[in-house]
């Protein structure tokens, strides 16, 4: 997954790296000690707010390994992009929680919408797109001129009569317009698999994914 806003992605990247951190319950000293960096540093890291610098993977690498030799799970995808469960203690007594997780996601959704004017989630409720997202997942893109992008194999937030949607796109034969179509077969799809020659002007690519 691309970062079409870097400025956010390192953004959300710091807001993730601070929660593991407290997860592990480290002070930011000791914790940027195990990491090899100064305390400056990661106050940077989990502060982004400029291109510059910001956790990178290989430092992402070095953490996911001290957060497991701290009883910690946590996904790389996860603590670079927001992707897959949040981290979780490991111990026999205390198993993954979706719980923990509602609440982490919902922050993150609202810094996304925060982050930027053109911010834009919306929530899947069938199953239409999947495999590519599923029931219960939420997106977040930024809206785009429709005009100023390639029209490739991505998956998009799109407004139409019926609100904000998750779908394919093509240019339509129809000059200026496209058609709007899903990936899957759903019984519970309010809207039909394929809708033709529909008027968009805007557009949201995928950029992050919440499960």
């Amino acid at each position: 997954m691309q970062d079409n806003d870097p400025i956010i992605s390192l953004k959300e990247r710091g807001l993730r790296l601070k929660q593991l951190r407290e997860l592990m319950n480290e002070k930011r000293q000791d914790f940027a000690k195990k990491i090899g960096i100064t305390r400056v540093t990661l106050s940077y890291w989990e502060n982004a707010s400029t291109l510059k610098g910001g956790l990178h993977e290989e430092a992402a690498r070095k953490i996911i390994d001290i957060a497991e030799n701290s009883g910690i799970a946590c996904g790389l995808p996860w603590l670079l992009y927001g992707i897959g469960d949040a981290p979780y203690h490991k111990d026999e007594n205390n198993p993954p929680q979706k719980g923990n997780l509602v609440v982490d996601k919902q922050k993150e959704i609202d810094f996304f919408l925060t982050s930027s004017t053109l911010a834009v989630v919306a929530s899947i409720t069938d199953g239409a797109m999947s495999p590519i997202v599923d029931a219960g997942d939420t997106v977040g893109g930024l809206w785009q001129a429709i005009d100023d992008i390639a029209l490739l194999d991505k998956t998009y937030i799109i407004e139409i009569e019926n609100g904000l949607q998750v779908r394919k796109i093509r240019k339509a034969e129809t000059k200026g317009c496209y058609d709007v179509f899903a990936v899957s077969y759903s019984a519970d799809s309010k809207l039909p698999f394929e809708m033709k020659n529909i008027i968009l002007t805007r557009v949201a690519p995928i950029i992050r994914l919440w499960r």
